[in-house]
């Protein structure tokens, strides 16, 4: 679990899953700083995200939903209980972060200074150095080279996150607004998916984003849709106040993310 401390919204990464080790780690800061509690915590299941945190990247260890749909009507009504005693749930891999060698030759006082200058307190043991490009993220190409088309520089509490987040280690981050945060967990949720067994037909998504309101559903969905469209996923958004057969269509055919209220 890691903790951001600084003012305004929340964010989170949790790193889902049957895991199981412990290191700590964290930071906090004017765009956001954390505290890190607990690399892999044993989460089965996608997480959680509260007001601007990522949760879980497909928890457990490979379960599948079974069974079939309902038809239109009725979606998932010929789904059936799934006896966990005879699955045979493979190891989910959760750390995909190699630090760049950029960023281990980088002189202590530099990020000490990068860190004094944004407020940014740190909180925890094992803590990842931050990074300054999107090249030194362990991000998929394609991320990247969309990244450097849409920015100039991660922000701080990307800078922070990332690196944390790819290492499938456990963040709540607090951030003000406008400081990065939805980038800084959906890109971890991101690659986190496309690095699992791929989907059945039947099975549930791998990420889950949780938010307050519908207009901070429709907010994350507009920031990320883009990189899930790179990367082949596909990504749904839930919410009350509209029609919910569109809604339950799109879990119908599948998907790999879903950001709801």
């Amino acid at each position: 679990e890691t903790r951001y401390g600084g003012s305004g919204g929340r964010g989170g990464y949790s790193g889902g899953g049957r895991g199981g080790g412990g290191s700590r780690g964290g930071s906090s800061g004017r765009g956001g700083g954390y505290e890190s509690r607990g690399g892999y915590e044993s989460r089965g299941g996608s997480g959680g995200y509260g007001g601007g945190g990522y949760g879980g990247s497909r928890g457990g260890g490979g379960g599948r939903g079974g069974g079939g749909g309902g038809g239109a009507s009725n979606p998932g009504g010929r789904l059936r209980d799934i006896d966990w005693s005879k699955e045979n749930l493979k190891p989910i891999q959760k750390d995909f972060y190699h630090e760049n060698a950029s960023v281990t030759r980088r002189d202590q006082y530099l990020i000490d200074q990068w860190i004094s200058e944004n407020q940014v307190t740190l909180d925890g043991r094992g803590i990842p150095r931050p990074i300054f490009e999107f090249n030194e993220a362990s991000f998929p190409n394609e991320l990247i080279d969309l990244l450097y088309a849409k920015f100039q520089k991660p922000t701080v509490i990307q800078s922070i996150s990332w690196p944390i987040a790819m290492s499938g280690r456990d963040i709540i981050s607090i951030a003000k607004t406008g400081s990065g945060k939805t980038l800084a967990f959906m890109l971890p949720g991101i690659v986190h998916t496309t690095k699992q067994q791929p989907r059945g037909r039947y099975d549930g998504p791998s990420v889950l984003v949780l938010l307050p309101t519908r207009e901070l559903a429709q907010q994350v969905q507009e920031v990320s849709i883009d990189f899930c469209n790179h990367l082949g996923l596909k990504m749904a958004c839930l919410f009350g106040g509209a029609s919910k057969g569109p809604q339950a269509r799109d879990l119908e055919r599948g998907v790999d993310i879903v950001v709801a209220t």
